[in-house]
């Protein structure tokens, strides 16, 4: 049995310019464009030729080619009739019509040959159907048979660090009833707790500002509701690290002194400079200091002085300062700490904005990326700390992952005293009933 293009190439060789309608009642089926959709599938939408009487006809489908050559179709007229296209399904989209003459040698009597011109045409029109065909498209869908191919990765042992920045543990006073309203806020302090507790920690690093030392400062007028709050600061940040020490006994854990800290230095050298550098018999530390006053060295905390200059380096590729710089604008910060011309990703505090950018360094090694980083602050963000109006500020804390030369930093929001990390939401509480138990100070 002939196969379909057979049977189509057969009909068109007969009768030319047969249209696919009548090809259907010929070769019995329901439609013209039923038989034109089983051609394709069939031809793979490859361009089909026939010729009959001198006429050669290219179909693809969608368009269809008339040519013919000779003297016997001249105009395009005769070969719309020669080849019976039907104009009501077929528009004409253009044609030519070319023509030559050839010169014939025609012979008498004898040896005797006489010349004769004869005319020749080559007639040619393009053909648009009036109803075009869906082409059935050469992208179809794959279907893959094969499973996931699982790959065992090669694991990496990696070192974990939360840094926290700027709590700055501190107190406005009410000059008529004594009572403290806090500069920090103990909501995202616990919520911080709460995290750290329920993480595997290898290094905690505070950037910095953890007191606020208010009335120490020589930037501004004092006022009286400063008065007499370094205590009870101390007091509590003092505690807040006791709890810290409880849920990561084994952390390292890192002080850096920031711009508030240094504010006891300064006052200090300003004002009784005759104090300076006091230490107690068989101990290092300045008894007007920072970490004689929290007792840091009693549970093992490590305090990175010499601010701006102080920084720790907590694998080769990560350090963290308090920072200096700071920038009007949310991230500028970050972007200026890379551009100042560091080769190693910085986590640095100081601007109390969460900040992170990137930058890609070149070496003899190849591409390899540094992040500037700040995570926000644990100090109450509604003005409540000394400045100017509500600040543009956010709570948040950060947890790094890294090995000798890979980083990776994961920003934790704190909104509403409340962190999330990892699809879990930690929620702060407010500690001061537990804080005057076990410090016997009236807060």
């Amino acid at each position: 049995m002939r196969s379909l293009l057979e049977r189509v190439d057969a009909l068109r060789t007969s009768r030319p310019g047969i249209t696919w309608e009548n090809m259907a009642i010929e070769l019995d089926y329901s439609s013209g464009e039923a038989l034109r959709s089983a051609w394709r599938r069939e031809s793979g939408g490859a361009t089909r030729v026939s010729k009959a009487n001198n006429i050669e006809i290219q179909d693809n489908g969608n368009t269809r080619v008339y040519t013919t050559e000779g003297n016997r179709i001249k105009t395009l007229d005769h070969l719309v009739d020669q080849c019976e296209i039907d104009l009501d399904a077929w528009i004409i989209d253009r044609h030519i019509v070319n023509k030559w003459d050839t010169i014939m040698k025609i012979p008498v009597e004898g040896d005797t040959w006489d010349v004769a011109i004869e005319e020749n045409y080559q007639v040619k029109a393009w053909m648009l159907p009036k109803c075009p065909e869906t082409i059935t498209p050469a992208i179809s869908p794959i279907s893959i048979k094969t499973g996931y191919i699982r790959h065992k990765s090669k694991k990496i042992d990696t070192g974990r660090c939360v840094v926290v920045a700027d709590p700055h543990f501190g107190f406005n006073k009410n000059v008529h009833t004594g009572e403290l309203e806090t500069f920090h806020d103990r909501f995202a302090l616990t919520a911080t707790l709460a995290l750290i507790d329920s993480l595997d920690v290898d290094v905690i690093v505070i950037v910095g500002d953890i007191l606020d030392l208010a009335e120490w400062s020589d930037k501004f007028i004092r006022s009286p509701e400063m008065y007499n709050t370094t205590q009870p600061a101390i007091v509590e940040a003092a505690w807040f690290f006791s709890q810290l020490r409880e849920i990561a006994p084994d952390a390292d854990i890192y002080y850096l002194e920031g711009n508030h800290e240094a504010r006891m230095t300064r006052a200090i050298n300003k004002q009784i400079p005759a104090a300076y550098g006091l230490t107690r018999p068989h101990s290092d530390l300045p008894v007007l200091s920072v970490p004689n006053l929290l007792g840091l060295d009693q549970i093992g905390i490590e305090y990175i002085g010499d601010y701006p200059k102080g920084e720790v380096w907590i694998s080769e590729n990560l350090r963290a300062v308090h920072g200096s710089v700071v920038r009007a604008k949310s991230g500028a910060t970050a972007t200026a700490v890379l551009d100042a011309g560091t080769q190693a990703s910085t986590l640095f505090g100081h601007v109390h904005r969460r900040e992170l950018a990137s930058r890609t360094l070149v070496d003899h090694n190849g591409p390899r990326t540094i992040s500037a980083f700040c995570p926000g602050c644990l100090c109450k963000i509604d003005g409540t700390v000394p400045g100017r109006g509500v600040p543009n500020w956010q709570n948040g804390l950060g947890v790094v992952d890294f090995d000798p030369t890979f980083v990776a930093i994961t920003p934790v929001p704190i909104e509403q005293g409340v962190a999330m990390y990892n699809g879990s939401c930690y929620e702060g509480w407010d500690y001061v009933d537990r804080l005057r138990a076990d410090t016997d100070f009236t807060f």
